[in-house]
């Protein structure tokens, strides 16, 4: 069993796609950590790599995140996921943050749900929290591959892992009428309105991880726990915050 709920399977890994799951973590991995400058002598374009789509990462960026997934053996579930991105170190390392600054609000007894707000095709977040954490996880986005999701929840025999092919507006009610637990939710990247979105759910605290828009990305009216620029981010959009929510009954009761 891997982190206490993967469970050892065949050595063939499908994507649901007809081809085949990578085995392991090389030139993909390695050509996005050469683009940022963590494993090679400095930022690769090659001819599959437009110029375009080059980034170069900010100076005083970590590698502890990957460092720290690439030793645990529930990476090798996740590397598949992860593998089908265009820079699977950037990726890895938004959602781990997620993991990071949200895990100490995360009660140590009883359920809890995680709700992953624009998750992406793959749901990434919502898979490394299942294997982290003993959450409920559930993704949300609207352009999600259910059968390539699916196909890796079963070959891996990945539990407390649901998902939804829906913009979050079309979910929160669905969401809202799910058995009462503390409820967390994950904005990692996602290109909506915090704001908006968290109006519409039920919740208790939230983690939001800003790129390209920060004033949908980035609250403006809930109660910011924590802030900052997180270094181990291996992706210019390095600005986060925890939020809790105030009009819980009884306020939060979320410390660390």
């Amino acid at each position: 069993m891997l982190d206490g709920v993967l469970s050892e399977r065949g050595e063939r890994k499908s994507d649901g796609t007809g081809g085949e799951f990578p085995c392991k973590p090389s030139r993909a991995l390695l050509r996005s950590l050469q683009r940022t400058g963590r494993g090679g002598t400095g930022p690769v374009v090659s001819d599959s790599d437009p110029p375009a789509m080059h980034h170069e990462l900010e100076p005083g960026a970590g590698s502890e995140y990957l460092d720290r997934l690439m030793r645990r053996a529930s990476f090798a579930a996740l590397w598949p996921l992860f593998a089908k991105g265009e820079r699977p170190a950037k990726e890895m390392t938004e959602s781990f943050s997620a993991l990071e600054h949200l895990r100490p609000f995360l009660p140590a007894e009883g359920p809890c749900r995680v709700v992953h707000v624009g998750d992406g095709a793959h749901a990434r977040t919502a898979a490394l929290f299942a294997l982290k954490t003993k959450s409920e996880n559930v993704s949300i986005d609207p352009v999600l591959n259910v059968p390539l999701v699916e196909e890796w929840r079963d070959r891996y025999e990945i539990r407390r892992f649901t998902f939804e092919k829906a913009r979050i507006q079309d979910a929160a009610e669905r969401l809202n009428a799910l058995p009462r637990m503390p409820t967390f939710v994950t904005f990692v990247h996602a290109h909506v309105s915090v704001d908006a979105a968290l109006a519409a759910l039920r919740w208790d605290a939230a983690f939001t991880l800003a790129c390209c828009v920060p004033g949908k990305q980035l609250t403006r009216v809930h109660r910011i726990m924590d802030s900052g620029v997180d270094a181990n981010v291996l992706s210019t959009g390095r600005t986060y915050q925890v939020l809790v929510n105030d009009d819980v009954r009884g306020g939060p009761s979320l410390s660390r």
